[in-house]
């Protein structure tokens, strides 16, 4: 199966596909395959009969099910302060109302809250929750983030 925009070749003649797709092999056959990414997407992982980002090799003692997921390169990620304080670690600190970035698709971003002096930090909206003051967002889609600081 290919989720996104990208295709799935086979190291032999047998696999090309663009899209979800079939093919038949010899029982102990062993199938590389290689996950190309289209114009302006990026190879994520591979899932079912292969794991992880690096080329996938397929034994076929049994019918397998194999998985490659593309995504954009990249995904915005805006950034927002409520009062005195700021949020740190998405590449560069944010202190201001708004700030709007691109970040790489599919990879963890770690959030922290960093109040101002005579300021708490009381809790994350939007992609991130809760009153930890980090925050990990794995940008699997276009995500905004707010911290909510108070005067103490």
């Amino acid at each position: 199966a290919v989720a996104g925009r990208g295709s799935v070749e086979s190291d032999v003649p047998g696999v090309d596909c663009a899209a979800s797709c079939e093919t038949d092999w010899d029982h102990g056959a062993s199938v590389t395959l290689e996950a190309l990414a289209g114009d302006g997407q990026r190879f994520v992982r591979w899932s079912g009969g292969c794991t992880g980002a690096s080329t996938c090799t397929v034994a076929l003692a049994a019918a397998q099910s194999v998985s490659a997921l593309f995504a954009p390169e990249r995904f915005g990620l805006v950034l927002g302060v409520t009062g005195k304080g700021a949020i740190g670690g998405a590449g560069a600190r944010c202190a201001v109302a708004r700030c709007a970035r691109t970040v790489l698709s599919y990879a963890n971003r770690t959030l922290v809250a960093v109040p101002s002096a005579g300021w708490r930090f009381t809790g994350w909206s939007g992609g991130c929750r809760g009153k930890t003051t980090r925050c990990i967002v794995p940008m699997q889609k276009a995500t905004s983030v707010r911290a909510r600081f108070v005067r103490r």
